[in-house]
């Protein structure tokens, strides 16, 4: 799918297979052992190989998305958005049907064999919008998740299927105030200041 030339992969994975490891004590190295995961997490080839990883995800999911049982959340229809992934914080959208979430959930075990990354339940949830208490009991009971409560966090940024309260935005409020007052006080010209809203405070929101 992503068109890797054979004698690429065949370095890859030698790299993949045959890693080993030494043991700094008090900064000398002592033995070796062979690596039983692949690479190490902090291995500079660890990211490419994750996201090559999650590029194949996204593949197998828009894929999946293409099914006739497989039903778009009726805001993401327009644009066929089935997921968004940053990293391994995945947000999968479907309308709220078991056919659907079956789709998806399938994919996921596939790609769990294939990878061994596999889903944590005590930090996933489903959220539901405009579904009766009937049909969330069937999908949680099926599933095994908890379900989750709006609004909820997704990369920092609170996500809601209705509009946000005013209260809802104090904790980002407060967290520009305070960051503020650590400015007061300080001889700054206009330049300086303009620069610290340009690149702290907007960052920040």
């Amino acid at each position: 799918m992503l068109g890797f030339l054979t004698h690429f992969v065949h370095l890859i994975m030698k790299c993949v297979e045959t890693s080993s490891y030494f043991v700094a004590v008090n900064g000398n190295l002592f033995g070796f052992f062979e690596g039983k995961c692949g690479v190490r997490q902090g291995d500079p080839l660890s990211p490419y190989l994750f996201i090559v990883c999650m590029k194949y995800l996204s593949w197998m999911l828009n894929v999946a998305s293409q099914k006739d049982d497989f039903h778009f959340n009726p805001k993401c229809s327009s644009l066929g958005l089935s997921h968004f992934a940053f990293a391994d914080d995945i947000l999968l959208l479907c309308r709220c049907d078991l056919p659907s979430m079956n789709i998806l959930f399938k994919q996921l075990l596939v790609f769990g064999r294939m990878s061994k990354l596999v889903i944590n339940a005590n930090k996933s949830s489903i959220f539901f919008s405009g579904v009766g208490e009937a049909a969330k009991h069937d999908i949680l009971q099926h599933k095994g998740f908890c379900e989750g409560s709006f609004p909820f966090k997704y990369l920092g940024m609170p996500l809601s299927p209705h509009m946000l309260l005013a209260s809802q935005f104090y904790p980002l409020l407060h967290k520009l105030e305070a960051c503020i007052r650590s400015w007061m006080g300080k001889h700054m010209s206009y330049t300086s200041r303009f620069e610290l809203i340009h690149s702290v405070l907007s960052g920040m929101i």
